[in-house]
């Protein structure tokens, strides 16, 4: 709850580092949170049979989707699929697209890869595919869409907070997005604000001049200025009510 209040205003609630927000600002954020957001006990909600019937008791809150994160942590046994992981997978993926399409809920899930993190020949990591993940085959083959979250410097530069964004898979272009490009999309993480930041926009999507162009244009793209050049907005956190 703590981190979804500081990305919603762009601050933070540590008195050890700068940009705190007050308590009136924390007070109304907390309450944002509440009425946008339902956690469920990953103790109480730890396998699919006791975690859909707690994602479909939420939809009286209001909720349009749902995240699992991360379905590595979800507890099975695999001798009752046989011993076979991808018959586990198949079978778990199906009751999540059947509650999926039946509740006419989103649902976002986060898988972590699997396998050796790092190239044998040269070291490096990975950037993990549509493959990479625990199941191989089964997640292409059975989910709508696919993304890629990799940190390009992370080797590096543990410190470096750039994120490359790849969509691997987009079931029925065009009406649902598109694939990005091999490089992906590069965003940077800002630490002080919670967010990230686009380089095209030259903000983050939830700063009040994106969200304000948004709201008037129907798109929060920069328009290019006479030169043909893309102006810099820097990131302002957005007022909150007294």
């Amino acid at each position: 709850c703590n981190i979804l209040v500081q990305a919603y205003t762009g601050l933070n609630t540590n008195a050890k580092y700068g940009r705190r927000m007050s308590r009136s600002q924390y007070e109304a954020a907390v309450k944002w949170v509440a009425g946008h957001f339902t956690f469920i006990d990953p103790r109480q909600a730890h396998s699919l049979k006791t975690l859909l019937p707690a994602v479909k008791a939420a939809k009286q809150f209001g909720i349009k989707g749902w995240l699992l994160d991360p379905w590595n942590d979800l507890e099975s046994k695999l001798g009752d699929f046989s011993g076979m992981m991808s018959e586990q997978l198949r079978t778990q993926l199906g009751l999540v697209l059947n509650f999926t399409k039946d509740e006419n809920l989103c649902t976002t899930v986060c898988v972590h890869p699997s396998g050796e993190a790092r190239n044998p020949k040269t070291m490096e990591l990975k950037v993990p595919d549509q493959y990479s993940m625990e199941g191989g085959r089964m997640w292409p083959n059975r989910m709508d869409s696919i993304v890629v979250w990799h940190r390009p410097m992370a080797d590096e530069d543990p410190t470096d907070s750039s994120v490359d964004f790849r969509v691997k898979k987009m079931r029925n272009e065009p009406e649902s997005g598109f694939k990005t490009k091999a490089e992906g999309v590069r965003l940077n993480y800002e630490r002080a604000s919670f967010r990230y930041i686009d380089a095209v926009l030259g903000c983050s999507p939830l700063d009040e001049s994106a969200v304000r162009r948004y709201q008037e244009t129907g798109s929060n793209q920069i328009r290019p200025t006479v030169q043909g050049q893309l102006p810099v907005e820097r990131y302002q956190p957005a007022p909150l009510p007294a």
